[in-house]
């Protein structure tokens, strides 16, 4: 997590891993997991466990809850998990 106040980005960034060292990577976090087509799905509850600590302003949430319906109409929302694409695969 790096910008956890960025709304208008969301991606992964890999470094020395194949697609499937960085699928497995993520999903041993318990972050998500990469699909055939090489993008990222990420828990929505662990994303937002993992942007909390960084103290997060009172309208965090609705811009997170809005980021969300955003990407739901796109079609980047299934099961609790948010698609991103991946950097560096």
């Amino acid at each position: 997590m790096v910008e956890p106040h960025d709304f208008h980005r969301l991606h992964v960034e890999v470094t020395g891993l194949d697609a499937t060292a960085a699928s497995a990577a993520l999903a041993d976090a318990g972050l998500g997991r990469m699909d055939a087509s090489g993008r990222a799905w990420l828990a929505t509850r662990s994303l937002r466990a993992l942007a909390e600590p960084f103290g997060a302003p009172p309208e965090w949430a609705e811009q997170w809850d809005a980021m969300l319906t955003y990407a739901a109409a796109k079609g980047w929302v299934r099961g609790g998990s948010i698609r991103a694409h991946v950097v560096g695969v």
